[in-house]
């Protein structure tokens, strides 16, 4: 699989400078997702409406998920959209952040069930039953056998010019490129596509690289 280099471009200054305007410094990781996503995300996905409802599944507790959902909608809008955030997540959490709307954890944010979708749909007060954007950052597939059940629940959610994103680390491609053949039959399953960014490590002059792997899914038309 070819890697895609993501540069210091104008494009990725945009990112960064919006990310600095809307939130603090010291977003650089979130930045980069936002760039994968931007340059992943096929450029038909642009919510119409002002309110975007959005889901991250296995929200973990590292990334701000805020800054990278709202990021990439402000990127795409060219204008702030109100952005209702979901957190799911068998974990339980470590520490608070609030980072989402609302934050389902442990049993109640197990995504394989239709609970924590439908807790999230009611607590935004929604009237559209269904989800603009759910995001998957960094899964861990290699692990865990119930992906492909999550996506399709993932699926039941979706809105008709919705979107589901994956990224993850490089070194889990072949398990990615598993998982998005799996559900070729339910879902449009965009190319599987690894990107890479390098970088100065510390002040030592040692480079570094981080890669990235990248799916999107959107319902077949």
């Amino acid at each position: 699989m070819k890697k895609e280099i993501i540069c210091f471009d104008e494009r990725f200054k945009k990112i960064e400078d919006i990310i600095d305007r809307h939130y603090d410094n010291g977003a650089f990781y979130e930045s980069l997702l936002v760039s994968v996503l931007d340059r992943g995300i096929p450029e038909s996905y642009s919510p119409g409406c002002d309110r975007v409802i959005a889901a991250s599944v296995g929200c973990g507790n590292f990334i701000r998920d805020n800054v990278v959902v709202e990021g990439l909608h402000l990127l795409r809008s060219e204008e702030k959209k109100e952005v209702y955030l979901v957190g799911m997540d068998c974990q339980e959490i470590l520490y608070q952040r609030n980072d989402h709307d609302v934050e389902l954890r442990g049993c109640a944010g197990n995504a394989l069930s239709t609970y924590p979708w439908l807790k999230g749909l009611h607590e935004s007060g929604s009237d559209a039953g269904s989800y603009d954007y759910i995001q998957f950052i960094n899964p861990d597939i290699p692990t865990c056998s119930d992906w492909g059940m999550i996506y399709e629940r993932a699926a039941d959610f979706l809105s008709p010019g919705g979107v589901i994103a994956t990224v993850c680390h490089g070194t889990d491609s072949p398990y990615l490129v598993t998982l998005a053949n799996s559900l070729k039959e339910r879902l449009d399953v965009g190319k599987v596509r690894k990107f890479a960014f390098e970088s100065i490590l510390g002040d030592d002059d040692v480079w570094e690289t981080r890669t990235f792997c990248f799916v999107s899914m959107e319902h077949k038309r």
